[in-house]
């Protein structure tokens, strides 16, 4: 009897093929049979009867572990494919490599004889041939009777088609040969079909893909088809998916051609009924190879392609999305209009963004780490410069800026309403219903039905201006020319005011945009060849629809229509950036952050410092009365420096604390202004950077140490701004060598780099010409990532399937035995349960610190491939389950972790989601003692607590299943978590409204298999809260602080909140800082709330720079109140003097008062209502003289508007709030209540 052999798969590409291999073997009697991962379950190989097995197959899909398992003991085994385990395969290197080989040759012959090949390794009697050589590559079309293997033999049978056909541009589309090989085609097909209607002369290149070992101009054949081609080729469509260069060096050989490069997705084993309901939209497995790798080469517009369908002999085959394609081709088509059209031609919108919830008047042009008016500053010249049409006008960025606010050119808010916008001239257009009505019911069936569920008929709530002959949707802006300005329109809420009620993605985080919305989007579709979204990060991103491979009925397909998207966005933002880039089609161009400066001390503090290291001493020697006399020059500074009032009780504490906070805040690092576009930081600017850089020590580049010492700063006491000097020298005198050319001239190249900044303008209208823009890592510099600079490119992240590292996995070891060690001496036990927030920006700027931390408390370990790949988990014995203590090496238990991710995690991060949840189960279906395994213990109590409440409802597997989740986040195709929203909106009463928020938006448990799609699990999800022992968050770098950002306090302390109120106890909240020194040190959140906070508020540095900014820089002031407000009201860990302080710096000093009055009036009206409100609800225990400051600020900053709006037209909030919670409100019916929420 011959060999028996079978080759198992998860995505087969060569059905037909591996089919006729089949016919081919029984010829020499090898029993050869192929069967997919899938259908495992159905139809599968008996092991005992094989002599060889053949696997390739991946996590994502059904049946994984048990593959492997039951295949293990096969005696000769090979591995193929990226998710393999090592040690899989019994085959040695060379073997491997030899039957390579002949996959390389795609035919079935050479297939048959690599099987063959396999086959003498058990059966030596028998032989195979070396492969047969074939033609790899070449020219396609579907009425050509045969393939092409030159261009010019193309071109001529193209020029021997029907008149009717296209004379040009091309179009090229590059496929895999093997598709040709199984007639697979009709995607393809459909696809040159497409393009042929557009105009485009489609030149199909197939290929068997890159060739490794070739040097790097003839290691991809594709490309000298492209190079004849480039004199008339208009774009690129890429259906090759993984690294189809293999890096990002190699994308010099496409900025030569400088086309766009569009990505091609095909929905691999997915029909279309179920890509169309899948809330993903493209598998894991799909986003990583298809989409994220690819994404390395600069491409754009990831499109869905094609799904699965049985075809006539049973087998699976691509079907094209054929609305897809031809909505791709119109984009098209706007892309080579951009290329070939005159600018003076040109229609440019810039939609610029908003934070409604924030104050739409107080925030409009708002953007991460970017002066958005002063960069129109420098784009519009030299849009001008180029020819672009801007009607005769000349507009500044602020000119802008101040007709915008003159004429209401922005939604309805608390100080403005449709009445005020018409009567001031801010609309450009208004939107009747005839108009909106044809082209909303021309919108796909599902979203148009959502639509109307949401928010009613035409014309809905928001932006309804009614007029003689009916109502109207106002679309606001500014019109030069042929350049619009337009403020980004409201997402979820309408009317003016701000409140519970008008709120309404507060109730529900699914919601679909208004009619306002789409009617703003369609009159952008209808004025404009291409709409720039400037600056990082706007709503369009975040509107519901699936994560990648959109459909026609996702919002933000609806929203941009065939428009093209450029979007300059800050280049270590990288999770929201990939949001834009794969659902909402953006082309990024990157740009620098601000530069950022220790805070350092200033003489008070210097001086605090010096005596207090002196009152420490003498407490040593037990000097009583030096120490008393120490203690009177201690006390004054300590008021003077904002650490206590006029008492100041157990004062060796609070000397203590005070000189903790000063140490620490030392070190911290804070923002200087924002950066401009095109901006060259200044030499004081790119040696703080550099300097910032080097505090994060490593072996390819110098020390701080290194270079302070080749100083002559005699005077400077530190380290940090010593080197800064030397490096200031360095850069200033290219003349010097010898001692200062430290790691082969680091300082003068990195510097170089830095001043390539200039180049993100000219990047930007390369973009708005159609071309190439090339990638580039984003990430973050403070963080060590060199590979982000230059900026001005389109940046990819981190390849997610080399995450963890194994330095990360050190880290996060390292993170969680503070942890541990921490809670131990505060409690005297180990925690049972830990809450821990994670964020996308663990993996893109930390390599997964985070994520290995969950893991280590779990006791479990990565395994990684020789390669850096995750290729499994193992769970660790609980002897090697160690915490050093004082000293001491002790045992410790498996903690149990409760994971609450971000929507950008769920979505862009699969492979976390998988791991985590793999971690979580196999570390609870551990047979170990309850007390040192946690995660046990409350699976069993969580299974009892379902089968109590559910009764028979749920099978014991469900009910297993139910109590073992731990990953949670938001709703499929909506992000957040809903306490910020509630916040701002002052829909609140207690911390129940609180929780009842953050369990509505975070409650979805996510996990491997089936539940990668998410399952409502909101119950289980508050009985973990309830139980977490600490609330814990990580800074995963320096750029952003606890607060800079309100999203920390919405995620941490909502779990805070939430926890509390569900469970009746505070859990212990705990913070890991990042200054940029690697300790990343786990604190007290409530000391490093303060050390944050004084960081900013209290550094002259940062306000004087921030002033700079006029308009932009008054908002980030005054949002730092807000901030404070969120870590109130969340976690009652902010004390009072951080209010007070706020009320002094920035009402208090006339001079700080009266610039905020002067550059933003609406941002100091937020700021003092929010005080108010902090104080009428007891979170700010304000003194009289406070309190009579911010009423009489509220007061005149609401006189001053009145004087200089004059009476508001119409209903408004003004300065009112109103608090309207959900049992006031109708339409706000969540999926889970708490019973005493309000």
């Amino acid at each position: 009897m011959g060999p028996h052999i079978a080759y198992i798969h998860g995505h087969m590409f060569q059905p037909r093929t591996w089919g006729r291999v089949a016919e081919i073997l029984k010829s020499p009697g090898i029993d050869f049979q192929y069967f997919s991962q899938a259908a495992y379950g159905r139809t599968a190989p008996d092991p005992k009867g094989l002599d060889v097995i053949i696997l390739n197959i991946y996590r994502d899909l059904p049946f994984y572990d048990e593959i492997l398992e039951t295949y293990g003991q096969v005696k000769v085994r090979l591995g193929l494919g990226p998710e393999m385990p090592r040690g899989f395969s019994s085959l040695s290197a060379e073997e491997t490599a030899r039957f390579n080989q002949y996959l390389a040759r795609l035919s079935p012959e050479n297939y048959a004889e690599g099987v063959k090949y396999l086959a003498s390794l058990c059966h030596p009697d028998i032989t195979c041939e070396p492969p047969l050589e074939i033609q790899p590559d070449g020219i396609y079309h579907p009425r050509a009777e045969d393939v092409f293997k030159d261009l010019d033999a193309y071109l001529a049978w193209w020029d021997r088609q029907e008149a009717s056909v296209p004379s040009g541009p091309m179009a090229a589309v590059l496929c895999y040969r093997g598709l040709l090989v199984e007639q697979n085609t009709a995607d393809i097909d459909c696809l040159i079909n497409c393009l042929e209607k557009q105009g485009f002369i489609p030149l199909c290149i197939f290929t068997e893909g890159m060739i490794s070992d070739n040097a790097s101009q003839e290691r991809y054949p594709w490309l000298d088809y492209l190079e004849q081609a480039k004199p008339d080729l208009g774009l690129i469509f890429n259906f090759l998916a993984g690294r189809f260069l293999s890096g990002p060096s190699e994308t010099e050989l496409l900025l030569d051609l400088n086309v766009p490069v569009v990505q091609l997705l095909r929905m691999h084993g997915k029909t279309f009924e179920q890509w169309r309901d899948d809330p993903m939209g493209i598998s894991s497995t799909g986003l990583i190879y298809s989409l994220a790798q690819p994404e390395i080469a600069g491409v754009i517009e990831p499109s869905a392609a094609s799904v699965e369908e049985p075809g006539p002999d049973g087998l699976n085959a691509y079907q094209p999305l054929t609305e897809r394609l031809e909505s791709l081709c119109r984009r098209a088509k706007k892309w080579l209009a951009l290329r070939k059209m005159p600018n003076s031609q040109k229609r440019v919108t810039f939609v610029l963004h908003n934070s409604p919830c924030k104050g739409v008047e107080a925030t409009a042009g708002r953007a991460v780490g970017l002066d958005v008016f002063k960069s129109l500053d420098e784009v519009f010249p030299l849009m001008a410069e180029k020819g672009y049409d801007f009607g005769g006008a000349h507009p500044s960025g602020e000119k802008v800026h101040e007709m915008i606010m003159a004429k209401k050119a922005l939604s309805e808010f608390r100080w403005t309403t449709v009445e005020e916008i018409v009567a001031k001239g801010g609309d450009l257009h208004r939107m009747k219903a005839e108009e909106y009505l044809a082209y909303f019911n021309g919108l796909p069936e599902r979203a148009r039905h959502k639509v109307l569920a949401d928010w009613d008929e035409f014309p809905g709530e928001g932006m309804v201006y009614e007029q003689e002959d009916g109502p109207c949707l106002l679309i606001t802006g500014l019109c030069f020319g042929n350049i619009q300005v337009m403020i980004e329109p409201k997402r979820g809420c309408y009317g003016p005011k701000c409140d519970g009620e008008v709120c309404r993605i507060l109730h529900d985080p699914t919601i679909s945009p208004p009619h306002h919305w789409l009617a703003t989007y369609k009159y952008i579709q209808d004025t404009s060849d291409v709409v720039v979204h400037f600056g990082g990060e706007g709503a369009l991103e975040y509107l519901p629809g699936k994560r990648a491979a959109l459909s026609r009925d996702c919002f933000s397909e609806i929203s941009l229509g065939d428009l093209p998207n450029i979007n300059p966005y800050i280049m270590d933002v990288c999770g929201e950036g990939l949001m834009a880039k794969r659902r909402a089609r953006a082309v990024i161009v990157d740009h620098l952050g601000p530069a950022l400066s220790p805070v350092g001390l200033d003489d008070e503090s210097r001086l605090f410092l010096d005596l207090l290291s002196q009152y420490e001493k003498a407490a040593q020697m037990d000097e009583s009365a030096r120490q008393e006399d120490l203690a009177a020059e201690l006390i004054p500074l300590l008021e003077e420096l904002g650490f206590v009032d006029q008492k100041c009780e157990d004062l060796p504490q609070k000397l203590e604390l005070a000189g903790r906070h000063l140490r620490e805040m030392k070190n911290q690092m804070a923002p200087l202004g924002l950066h401009v576009l095109g901006g060259n930081p200044d030499l004081e600017e790119t040696a703080l950077m550099l300097a910032g850089i080097l505090r994060l020590e490593a072996k390819d580049r110098p020390s701080l140490a290194e270079l302070a010492a080749l100083g002559d700063q005699k005077n400077l006491e530190d380290e940090f701004d010593a080197a800064k000097e030397t490096i200031k020298r360095i850069i200033s005198d290219p003349s010097l060598s010898g001692e200062f050319k430290l790691k082969d001239g680091w300082v003068e190249q990195q510097a170089g780099n830095l001043a390539q900044s200039v180049r993100e303008t000219s990047q930007f209208l390369k973009a708005l010409d159609g071309g190439y823009i090339e990638p580039g890592l984003g990430g973050s510099l403070l963080a060590g990532q060199l590979d982000t600079l230059p900026t001005g490119r389109n940046f990819y992240t981190t390849d997610i399937t080399r995450l963890p590292t194994r330095a990360a996995y050190e880290r996060g070891r390292k993170l969680a035995g503070q942890l541990l060690a921490r809670y131990l001496s505060e409690e005297g036990r180990f925690p049972q349960s830990v809450g821990i927030s994670l964020w996308s920006s663990d993996a893109f700027k930390s390599d997964g610190e985070v994520f290995c931390q969950i893991l280590d408390l779990y006791g479990i370990t990565p395994v990684w491939e020789s390669d850096g790949r995750v290729s499994g988990l193992e769970a660790l014995p609980l002897e090697e389950l160690t915490l050093l203590f004082e000293g001491d090496k002790i045992p410790r238990p498996r903690v149990d972790v409760i994971i609450q991710t971000s929507g950008i995690v769920r979505d862009m991060l699969p492979n976390y989601i998988e791991h985590l949840d793999r971690a979580a189960t196999l570390a609870g279906d551990l047979d170990e003692p309850l007390e040192l395994n946690y995660l046990r213990k409350n699976n069993l109590e969580k299974i009892k607590d379902l089968k109590d409440r559910l009764g028979d409802d749920l099978g014991d597997d469900q009910l297993r299943r139910l109590a073992a989740y731990r990953v949670f986040s938001s709703p499929a195709g909506s992000y957040g978590i809903g306490v910020g929203l509630m916040l701002d909106a002052s829909a609140w009463e207690t911390e129940n409204d609180l929780a009842e928020a953050y369990v509505n938006w975070g409650g979805v448990a996510y996990g491997a298999g089936d539940s990668a799609r998410g399952v409502e699990a909101y119950q289980v999800f508050s009985d973990h809260m309830a139980k977490i022992d600490v609330a814990y968050m990580k800074q995963a770098s320096p750029e952003y602080g606890l607060m800079d950002a309100g999203c920390y306090a919405a995620f941490q302390g909502g779990m805070a909140a939430c926890a509390k109120a569900v469970g009746k106890k505070r859990p212990k909240l705990y913070w890991a800082d990042n200054d940029s020194q690697g300790d990343g040190r786990v604190r007290d959140l409530k000391e490093s709330l303060e050390t944050g906070f004084r960081a900013r508020m209290l550094n002259k540095k940062w306000l004087e720079r921030l002033k700079e900014h006029g308009f932009q820089g008054a908002a980030k002031a005054t949002g730092l109140v807000g901030t404070l407000y969120t870590w109130s009201a969340t976690t009652d860990q902010v004390d009072k003097k951080l209010f007070d302080q706020c009320v002094e710096v920035l009402i208090k000093d006339q001079e700080n008062y009266e610039w905020l009055r002067k550059e933003n009036p609406h941002a100091l009206e937020e700021m003092t209502r929010r005080l108010l409100e902090a104080h009428s609800r007891g979170l700010w225990q304000a003194d009289d003289d406070h309190l009579a400051l911010v009423e009489t600020a509220a007061l005149s900053v609401e006189g001053d508007m009145e004087d200089s709006m004059g009476e508001i037209m119409g209903e408004h909030q003004g300065s009112q709030v109103d608090v309207i919670t959900r049992g006031q409100v109708e339409k706000w019916n969540p999926k889970w209540a708490l019973k005493n929420a309000s």
